[in-house]
């Protein structure tokens, strides 16, 4: 995986007219399996609103389309070569590391899981019977025909809005135990941050402070920090330390 190879798979967004899903993981505590709910956005206009989000979001930022500033150059690394370079991008493949570069946490299986499942196969968002306390983070598929691209979009306590931002709330159609609607009281705030996307069996971090704080990667890079240390230690190679620790 490279940009030039993000970029051309992800190319069908700006040549046909996709259609757009939303999905829910939703997980009642962290000792419970996790669970794909389907958002009902059916005659609502939310769908299309959210869709046009969505594209125009991965136009701007991954595409540099319709940019005045003809967008930023970013790169695309390897997760194994992470450096916290501004404007840099990571990546790494759907299948086990076998040297310990990187780890899949347990709440990315859900996007491979989603990747070959069609929406109805899953349950429903019900209100009366789920809670959007319990929601952590959102599915968006963007697909057409034979290609499809996965957002993964973490589920904030506050979600801060851009007024640039087309959809700002979802809520609840009143009478109807599924579906939402656009309304002025605010229940589900949205904005049109991408933290990980999915696509052809990679996953790629837009948002590397979240990958390390949420998914168990600071605590993987200080456990090899530690045991590279020891090591250092063992060779007796260094008067002191203290300045490593």
């Amino acid at each position: 995986m490279n940009k030039s190879n993000l970029q051309s798979q992800l190319n069908f967004l700006t040549e046909k007219k996709v259609g757009l899903e939303l999905y829910f993981l939703h997980r009642i505590s962290l000792s419970d399996p996790v669970e794909i709910l389907r958002a009902n956005l059916e005659g609502t206009g939310v769908q299309d609103k959210l869709e046009d989000v969505f594209t125009n979001k991965i136009k701007a930022q991954i595409l540099n389309v319709n940019r005045e500033d003809n967008g930023v150059d970013w790169q695309l690394k390897h997760i194994k070569e992470i450096d916290d370079l501004k404007d840099t991008y990571y990546y790494f493949p759907n299948t086990p590391s076998t040297n310990d570069d990187y780890h899949i946490p347990d709440e990315f299986n859900e996007m491979p899981t989603l990747w070959d499942k069609s929406y109805n196969t899953f349950p429903i968002f019900e209100f009366e019977k789920h809670s959007l306390d319990n929601v952590f983070a959102f599915l968006i598929r963007l697909q057409i025909d034979n290609d499809q691209v996965i957002l993964f979009k973490q589920k904030y306590p506050i979600d801060v809005l851009s007024r640039s931002t087309v959809l700002k709330i979802l809520n609840y159609e009143r009478g109807h135990k599924t579906r939402f609607s656009l309304e002025q009281e605010p229940l589900l705030k949205m904005s049109d941050k991408i933290d990980f996307i999915f696509l052809n069996n990679n996953f790629i971090i837009l948002n590397l402070s979240l990958l390390e704080s949420k998914y168990g990667f600071r605590e993987r890079y200080l456990k090899k920090g530690a045991e590279a240390l020891e090591m250092i230690k063992r060779k007796n190679i260094l008067s002191s330390t203290e300045k490593f620790e």
